[in-house]
C-alpha cells in the first residue's frame, strides 16, 4: 500500500496499522489469520514500506505482545468508580483512595 498524497491523514492511517493489527490479534486471533498468514495483507504492507523490512518489531506476534503489554498496563492502573460516588467524588476516591472516609 503506497500513499496517494503526502498528507497528515495518510501518514497516520500508515502509522496507525501496527497498532490495529495488534488490537485485532488482541480481539480475535482467529478472524486476524487472514491479515497475517505467508503472502496476506500484513506481509504485504511490510515489505511495502522500507523502513519495516526486516525489522523484528513488526513481526505480528511482537504487535500482539506490544498490545498485550500496553492493555495490562492500563488495566493495572484503572480501578472501578464506586456506585455510590458522583463524577467528582468517584475522581477523589480513584486517586486518593486514603480520602474514602472523608466524605460525609
Amino acid at each position: 500500500m503506497a500513499p496517494i498524497a503526502r498528507s497528515g491523514a495518510v501518514a497516520c492511517i500508515v502509522d496507525d496499522q501496527p497498532e490495529a493489527l495488534g488490537a485485532l490479534l488482541r480481539l480475535d486471533a482467529h478472524h486476524a489469520e487472514r491479515f497475517t498468514e505467508p503472502g496476506g495483507l500484513w506481509g504485504r504492507w511490510v515489505r511495502a514500506l522500507v523502513r519495516l523490512r526486516d525489522h523484528p518489531s513488526y513481526t505480528p506476534d511482537e504487535q500482539r505482545r506490544w498490545t498485550d503489554l500496553k492493555c495490562d498496563f492500563a488495566n493495572g492502573w484503572a480501578r472501578p468508580r464506586p456506585p455510590d460516588c458522583g463524577y467528582v467524588k468517584s475522581a477523589y476516591a480513584m486517586y486518593l483512595p486514603q480520602a474514602r472516609h472523608l466524605k460525609r
